[in-house]
């Protein structure tokens, strides 16, 4: 059973956080658009969130095969597993809340953008 979630782990959660990585950098980089110039930075917080969640499952991997290996868990290690993921989840919510105001500014344009056109 933990030999199972060791592949899993280290194959499918891997490429999982990739493919959400590279969704919300779409997300990001299509409401920001048009202030590309300025906030342009903020297409790099995914990659935080994608780099940790690597972390995240290195380190658990590496736990479970020592403990597999000899029935003991590194102090270290399950400090960088749990460490990595609170960072990871600090990401998250950076993300989410630029996501939500990008939703919010996009909104906002629209509508003016269309009250404008109507007073004319």
């Amino acid at each position: 059973m933990i030999l199972a979630y060791i592949e899993f782990n280290q194959v499918w959660d891997t490429l999982f956080g990739l493919i959400y990585g590279v969704m919300y950098l779409v997300w990001v980089s299509v409401l920001f658009k048009p202030y590309s110039q300025k906030v342009g930075i903020l297409n790099l917080l995914p990659f935080g969130q994608v780099i940790f969640d690597w972390v995240e499952n290195f380190a658990l991997s590496a736990l479970s095969s020592q403990y597999l290996a000899d029935g003991t868990i590194s102090l270290s290690m399950a400090l960088l597993a749990s460490t990595s993921s609170a960072i990871k989840w600090g990401f998250s919510l950076l993300v989410y809340v630029v996501i939500l105001v990008g939703i919010v500014v996009r909104i906002v344009g629209a509508v003016k953008r269309r009250s404008q056109r109507i007073t004319r």
